[in-house]
Formats: structure tokens, C-alpha cells, sequence
């Protein structure tokens, strides 16, 4: 199984404006194979989710929702 981390520039900028934006960051990509199938899994959030975690932020939610529409991308286009 590989891990792969997804710190970049862009999420310590943000982390510093405020640091409870952390816990919806993505994390990890997880690849895996299950019965000669290449498996990957990935935990994102919607748009709508993460204006209600992170309440009175009007940038946050939708860079992050791109950040994760742009990700999900690069894993469908490795399929």
C-alpha cells in the first residue's frame, strides 16, 4: 500500500489564517490492491459540508472544494 501526503504551500498559508481548517484538509490518498484491481480511496467534503464546519469563512469552502475536485481529478485520469 502506498501513502501519499498532500501538505502543500497552499494549505500552510491557509492553516495559518485559521487553524481549524486542519481537519478538513485533505490527508491521504490510499492505493491498495484487492483481488487484482488497483483500489484507491480518498475522503473529501463538499462545499455546503465545509461552510458549516468552518462557519463565516467566504474563501475557504470553495478553494477547498476545488482543491478536492482537482485531486479526484488526477486520480480518475490515472485510472
Amino acid at each position: 500500500m502506498s501513502v501519499i501526503p498532500a501538505t502543500t504551500f497552499k494549505q500552510d498559508k491557509s492553516l495559518s489564517i485559521n487553524p481549524i481548517r486542519a481537519i478538513l484538509m485533505p490527508k491521504f490518498i490510499h492505493v491498495f490492491s484487492k483481488e487484482n484491481k488497483t483500489q484507491v480511496r480518498y475522503l473529501s467534503h463538499s462545499s455546503d459540508y465545509i461552510t458549516e464546519c468552518v462557519p463565516g469563512d467566504a474563501t475557504f469552502p470553495e478553494s477547498l472544494a476545488q482543491t478536492f475536485s482537482t485531486i479526484r481529478t488526477m486520480i480518475d485520469e490515472a485510472k
